[in-house]
């Protein structure tokens, strides 16, 4: 594909399509897309790492050396699940 615009005649708008195909960088719906996808991925991959590591806490809290944060942890465990097993 060549980097020249597209040719069209004056005063006339290039269709949305061929705006798509040819700079989607300009599409406003690609960038609106762009800008959920973004949002909902850090979320998503935030709430993914959160799980991940206080799981982790949980797991090896007995192995690990004293810490408040996982003796806070397991005892918000205990109080919002049923006992010691969940």
């Amino acid at each position: 594909m060549s980097t020249e615009p597209m040719a069209t005649s004056v005063g006339q708008k290039s269709s949305f399509l061929q705006l798509w195909l040819h700079h989607p960088e300009r599409a406003r719906l690609r960038n609106v897309f762009f800008t959920i996808h973004l949002w909902t991925g850090a979320a998503l991959g935030l709430y993914v790492f959160v799980m991940s590591v206080t799981g982790s806490l949980l797991v090896f809290r007995n192995h690990a050396p004293y810490s408040r944060a996982a003796v806070w942890l397991a005892r918000l465990h205990t109080s919002l699940l049923a006992g010691e097993t969940g």
